[in-house]
């Protein structure tokens, strides 16, 4: 959780920072965890790319398979068109 609430921070903080034009134009979708697709100045960025199966990697402390849920579309839809990783 810690992760994620620091990722976001980061991401809304770069947005205020560096943020012109028509805020319209800016996306941020979580994917995922801490998995985000940013759509921001015709750049497509996607951010900690976790992309693997539900439950195809051990955690930390080996109690819990991760990752612990589906992905909510298909790998190649994510990475399609994408400028940054």
């Amino acid at each position: 959780m810690k992760r994620i609430t620091t990722t976001l921070l980061f991401i809304s903080l770069f947005l205020c920072v560096y943020a012109r034009g028509n805020a319209a134009e800016s996306q941020i979708q979580l994917v995922r965890n801490a998995t985000l697709l940013i759509d921001y100045a015709r750049h497509h960025i996607l951010l900690d790319p976790m992309l693997s199966p539900k439950g195809a990697l051990g955690s930390v402390r080996g109690k819990v398979k991760t990752p612990m849920v589906e992905l909510p579309m298909k790998v190649d839809e994510i990475t399609k068109g994408l400028d940054l990783i």
